[in-house]
């Protein structure tokens, strides 16, 4: 009994070991990557306390800010589908959608340390688990499982990082999944069952539904030229797995609809139009050719939006050989073509780049998808595998003349065409033939030792190509501001201590930031927050009240006493600027609203204009429903330093512009605006609304430290800004650096101060009609309001979502928009009631539902084709 009880533990051990050996290359794929990411990081600064922080672009300002407050909502609010946290409250589910917080990877944010190293798990994690995904898939597809395979998955990981962390992270989930996916697909044109292709999709779009979108169109394509390449099928056979593939797509749609379903009705009502030109994106075939190559960014400097697939430089030596040899399925090199075509039509043309972006117009973000190049091409790599001993070494040489010749040509073209360094255009040059010619003279030795040659030279190749990669977080100013993020990250509980000690159902507020995001992060609840699926009239709403909003962006720039007060800005958490002295918030006292008040119903005929000062009269003014011009006209006087201003006509949208320009482009200009009174003063400069940040000049209150990027903001973000101080007059500075474009416009300049008697009046009577709030928290608000006759309208600061709904005395009554549709409010009877407003999505309730009906029917598939197999069976036997 005990020989038998071990023997049985020796074969167990047995599978356990020949398991492991099974996925060894796999696993060694993923150990490679996070190795050689740890070695590049430690050599550029950006590990162990170094210069450089991990965490930046889109980790600082998005990603890392929703997966930690979707984590508190699931852990510590238990509630996902609202958060005041969002801007000024918004629908949490699309968000999480955009931001891939679903993906399982994010659960590493709950591991207890900094959350720069967080941030590092959580993206070398989903990098070096989509080196083990292509290695599998090479495995199933392409018979290849060894050392070669190995290193084209590193190389596949490697591309995935450079787009990811340089350019777009929340789309990093597509990476692995889609090798997983091909796989899978691969089994299914074979004929096999293959449910967990279900999964598969169903995990695609839940965990990001852009991405979803995309890989989802792109393995459609995928699945069409593995059956295309398939000898030796029926039509009939090949309808059957058609059907079958179209089949599980739909019930990996149903299994996601609790997501998709929330997200698409936000996408649909959010009202948003953009008429971006396609032209700005200004990708051209040289440009996507030239990033397959190495050490590009040493040129390029930031690699803009032009679409990054380096992915090594031999899988390039190898393209011309696999179109030349005869062996190979034309089917195949046809259908290769054919992908290659498709994705140019999507990166060069209009038309193209709105289908793929899921019919989004053109945003400059054309790299989101560039990856599938570098799928492609490693893919071929794994497909010449098998035939790199036939290869004729006459052909090989061919080939490597063939490309340096392409190269230098190349490189003539650049440089006439474009404004890079000659010198550093031909170390590139030189840089990338000598490493052609390593690799096209490799293949001339078919011993075992050649793979270990090649790989270690593939390895080098892409950690030189990282680290001398430049992005524009290397420089100093940049580097300051991750760090000044990072140590507020660090920091979070002095700021949470802060809101605990003050015990009031208000919002927070901080001037000294660039970006709002990250107040998602430190549970503030304020303006600031990018959202590229934020409601519309909300930002129209903000942008007339003078906040920075336009296209997709609203920040915590434009503060003023009365949208402070109407917004209900309590308090403000204020982060000095010292560099020394980040972290030492304090509480200042400001007159601010609660989140519900009762106004007059003057405030159902307010319509904008395009003064954002009169806009603000007339708000405080209908609301309290006495006339309340608190801002005054007042005249400004300019002086000019290194600055030439000429005026034009019909410049911007038919109005006059003023240009501002340097005189010496080596030099530094300022523009000031000031008076001769030391009282409070506004200033806005009218802009175009759709105008770049790009090159802007600063715009700032505080005239003594101008380089201070973090305290300021940018003149093309148009926003009311609040004049320094300086002795006995009123000033704000317009920064022009050298180092921007040197010339730009504004339209036109406003300066008015502010009137604390009128504003006092006004604020006084909506305190007073202010609602006792009971309980604020997600999706949920309380209190006790007391309406009459001259003020009989609830207005709430909280962003209008059909979601919500309104309960008087427990009643149900119906809700109205106000501000132009922007906010949620509702017609009160006279006296005293208790409000009860509670957030509930109906689309989540019904994508639920729709969910549960699609894991049925998955399950009646597997129930079906079981009975199936077991009928053939017993037919056989």
């Amino acid at each position: 009994m005990v020989k038998q009880m071990d023997k049985d533990k020796h074969i167990e051990k047995n599978k356990y070991i020949e398991r492991i050996e099974d996925y060894k290359y796999s696993l060694l794929a993923m150990s490679i990557t996070i190795i050689l990411w740890i070695i590049t990081f430690a050599l550029r600064g950006r590990l162990f306390g170094g210069k450089h922080i991990f965490m930046h672009s889109d980790l600082v300002y998005q990603m890392m800010p929703m997966i930690k407050m979707f984590l508190r909502q699931l852990f510590v609010d238990h509630n996902i589908l609202y958060s005041f946290e969002v801007s000024l409250g918004s629908s949490t589910i699309p968000i999480y959608a955009f931001y891939a917080c679903f993906s399982p990877f994010n659960l590493l944010a709950l591991v207890p340390v900094g959350i720069d190293t967080q941030a590092f798990l959580i993206v070398v994690g989903k990098v070096s688990f989509a080196a083990f995904c292509f290695n599998e898939m090479s495995k199933k597809v392409f018979k290849v499982n060894n050392t070669y395979s190995c290193i084209m998955s590193v190389s596949y990981s490697m591309c995935s990082f450079f787009l990811a962390y340089y350019f777009v992270v929340i789309w990093q989930d597509g990476y692995y999944l889609l090798p997983i996916i091909v796989a899978l697909i691969f089994d299914l044109v074979n004929k096999k069952k293959v449910y967990s292709l279900i999964l598969a999709y169903a995990a695609l779009f839940i965990f990001n539904f852009y991405t979803g979108y995309i890989v989802g169109i792109f393995s459609f394509l995928i699945f069409l030229a593995i059956l295309f390449t398939k000898e030796n099928y029926l039509f009939k056979d090949k309808f059957k797995i058609v059907i079958r593939y179209f089949v599980y797509v739909l019930i990996a749609v149903l299994l996601s609809l609790i997501v998709l379903l929330p997200t698409a009705m936000k996408l649909l009502s959010m009202g948003a139009t953009y008429d971006n030109n396609f032209n700005i994106i200004g990708i051209n075939i040289l440009d996507i050719v030239k990033q397959m190559y190495f050490g590009q960014a040493i040129l390029d400097g930031e690699m803009g939006n032009v679409p990054y697939i380096y992915a090594g430089i031999f899988p390039i030596v190898l393209l011309p050989l696999f179109f030349s040899l005869k062996k190979i399925n034309i089917k195949f090199k046809l259908s290769i073509i054919i992908l290659y075509i498709f994705l140019l039509i999507c990166s060069l043309t209009k038309y193209g780049y709105i289908f793929i972006h899921a019919f989004n117009a053109p945003d400059g973000l054309g790299y989101r998808f560039a990856y599938f190049y570098s799928f492609i091409l490693l893919s071929i790599s794994l497909a010449m595998y098998k035939y790199l001993g036939e290869i004729k070494k006459k052909t090989v040489i061919i080939t490597i003349l063939i490309e340096i010749l392409f190269l230098i040509f190349y490189s003539i073209i650049q440089t006439k065409i474009g404004t890079v360094n000659s010198y550093s255009n031909v170390m590139v040059i030189v840089l990338n033939i000598i490493t052609i010619c390593v690799y096209g003279l490799s293949l001339f030795y078919k011993q075992k030792k050649w793979f270990l040659f090649v790989s270690i030279i593939i390895m080098v190749e892409l950690v030189v190509n990282a680290y001398v990669m430049k992005n524009v977080i290397d420089d100093d100013t940049m580097a300051e501001e991750s760090h000044y993020y990072y140590y507020m990250y660090e920091n979070e509980q002095k700021i949470v201590d802060l809101i605990n000690e003050k015990k009031e159902y208000t919002r927070i507020y901080i001037p000294e930031t660039n970006d709002g995001n990250y107040s998602s992060l430190l549970n503030y609840r304020s303006i600031g927050m990018f959202n590229s699926i934020e409601n519309n009239v909300l930002k129209d709403a903000l942008y007339k009240m003078g906040y920075v909003s336009y296209h997709l962006t609203h920040m915590n720039k434009g503060y003023t006493a009365v949208s402070g007060a109407i917004l209900g800005f309590d308090y403000t958490g204020y982060m000095p600027a010292s560099i020394n002295n980040y972290f030492e918030p304090y509480i200042e006292e400001n007159e601010a609203l609660p989140i519900a008040y009762m106004i007059s119903d003057d405030a159902l005929d307010i319509e904008y204009n395009d003064n954002v000062f009169e806009n603000l009269n007339m708000i405080i003014s209908s609301f309290a429903g006495i006339d309340s011009d608190c801002y005054y006209d007042t005249k400004e006087c300019i002086n000019t330093y290194g600055l030439n201003i000429k005026e034009y006509d019909d410049y911007v949208n038919g109005l006059n512009a003023h240009w501002y320009e340097l005189i010496d482009r080596d030099k530094i200009g300022e523009l000031i605006f000031f008076d001769d009174s030391n009282e409070t003063k506004y200033a806005y400069f009218v802009m175009d609304r759709s105008a770049s940040y790009d090159n802007s000049p600063l715009l700032l209150s505080e005239i003594t430290n101008p380089i201070r990027h973090i305290n300021n903001s940018y003149i093309t973000a148009p926003h009311v800004v609040e004049m320094g101080v300086e002795g006995d007059e009123s000033k704000v500075l317009v920064y022009l650096d050298k180092g921007t474009v040197y010339k730009h416009y504004y339209m036109d300049a406003l300066f008015y101060g502010f009137d604390d008697e009128r504003f006092n009046d006004a604020y006084k009577i909506l305190k007073d009609n202010s609602m006792l709030v009971d309980v604020m928290k997600d999706g949920n608000v309380t209190g006790k309001v007391i309406s009459n006759e001259n003020y009989n309208i609830l207005f709430t600061s909280i962003p209008y979502e059909d979601g919500w709904e309104i309960y008087i005395d427990g009643e149900k009554t119906d809700k109205i928009s106000l501000l132009n549709g922007a906010f949620l409010g509702a017609k009160i009877p006279f006296g005293q009631h208790e409000i009860d407003i509670k957030y509930r999505d109906k689309w989540f309730e019904r994508g639920s539902i729709l969910s549960g009906l699609g894991f049925l029917f998955l399950c009646l598939v597997v129930c079906i084709d079981r009975k199936k197999d077991i009928d053939e069976k017993r037919v056989i036997s």
